[in-house]
């Protein structure tokens, strides 16, 4: 909201991660006009903010990934919701997850980070035929929905996942 995006880093995080989220978090607040901050507590400790990020340690590499949500999620999405999740066992929101494990670099958490502000991966993109060759034979197939076009061909300027000039650079 207003371009700030709070934030918990929680307090197993090891200091190497800590800094690759630091150096992350500055890497995206002086490329774009974002800005991130604490969350705002009471004075019993509650977080009064109804959405923000929280910073997870993943020691067990248990996902096999560092791994974030699509943009702002809603508190009452399945996945904080569902009791089957490793986060909201009960129920209860406690921010959207960014989770690292220890091999996770700063460029990784940039990336999470763009899909916290709702960026998609550049090669779902309607257009992205035109830049790149997508070899399936080459691509896991647990890997090939982060492949797969995410948009109308027909209409490749309403697609979510195109935002401004293909960019083969991209993070």
């Amino acid at each position: 909201t207003n371009g700030e995006i709070p934030v918990v880093l929680n307090s197993d995080l090891p200091d190497t991660l800590v800094q690759r989220i630091f150096d992350a978090l500055v890497y995206v607040q002086t490329t774009t006009p974002i800005t991130f901050r604490p969350v705002d507590v009471d004075e019993n400790g509650a977080i009064l903010n109804s959405h923000y990020l929280r910073f997870y340690y993943d020691p067990e590499n248990t996902f096999n990934a560092c791994w974030t949500g699509l943009g702002m999620m809603s508190p009452q999405d399945p996945a904080f919701t569902n009791p089957n999740s490793p986060f909201y066992v009960d129920g209860n929101y406690y921010g959207q997850p960014v989770v690292l494990p220890d091999w996770c670099r700063t460029g990784n958490i940039v990336h999470e980070l763009g899909h916290d502000l709702g960026i998609w991966h550049e090669q779902t993109r309607c257009d992205r035929d035109e830049y790149i060759e997508i070899i399936w034979d080459n691509i896991l197939e647990e890997a090939r929905s982060q492949f797969q076009s995410l948009c109308d061909p027909q209409e490749p300027g309403s697609s979510p996942t195109s935002f401004g000039p293909y960019d083969l650079c991209s993070i």
